[in-house]
């Protein structure tokens, strides 16, 4: 089975979506604007999805697919093993002021944390290799950014539209910057760069 995304998008009254063996592909934008959706649920012994306290991973867990909106945590500690945060996995979300990301990061994909409220502060650490684009993007209350990594790769348009960005430290030893990653934010963002 493949679903558009959007098919479901704006079913006021949609209360649970239910992802069976068949799907092989979802993504957040199938029930975007699904007020009333408060629970997902996985056909046991589905090949690729996991349910682990109400968020999506892969089977091995290395791949965290969708954190739902209707979760109510201002705080998430990303467990250790994830090594990808897929595309809109954590986008707009109005809840959630900060994170814990695990050791074990390696690619934080394209959107994943497009639009969010209320992240005031982001810590890269040294494992994570690439940051995709729009990644943090229009992150409206985001003041500082700290890249630890030791090789990375920021895609095009990262921060962009992070108007409140004043400070980013990156400290990695290799690192590739793409295009616009920090358009329109803070006129008195200072980024250092630091081998």
């Amino acid at each position: 089975i493949i679903l558009d995304k959007y098919i479901f998008s704006n079913c006021r009254k949609l209360a649970t979506f239910s992802i069976p063996k068949r799907l092989k592909q979802f993504n957040r934008n199938i029930i975007d604007g699904c007020d009333s959706i408060n629970k997902l649920i996985v056909a046991e012994g589905h090949s690729i999805y996991k349910m682990k306290d109400d968020v999506l991973f892969s089977n091995d867990y290395k791949t965290l697919f969708y954190y739902p909106e209707w979760l109510k945590n201002e705080n998430y500690v990303i467990p250790e093993g994830v090594e990808t945060i897929g595309e809109d996995a954590f986008s707009f979300n109005l809840i959630l002021s900060s994170f814990e990301f695990p050791e074990t990061l390696k690619t934080i994909s394209s959107k994943a944390f497009y639009g969010n409220q209320y992240l005031k502060k982001i810590i890269i650490p040294e494992s994570v290799e690439m940051l995709g684009s729009y990644t943090f993007s229009h992150n409206t209350n985001l003041e500082e950014v700290i890249i630890s990594s030791k090789n990375i790769q920021i895609k095009e348009s990262c921060f962009l539209g992070c108007k409140k960005l004043n400070k980013v430290i990156i400290t990695s030893e290799s690192i590739e910057i793409n295009d616009n990653v920090f358009s329109i934010c803070s006129k008195s963002l200072s980024v250092h760069v630091l081998h």
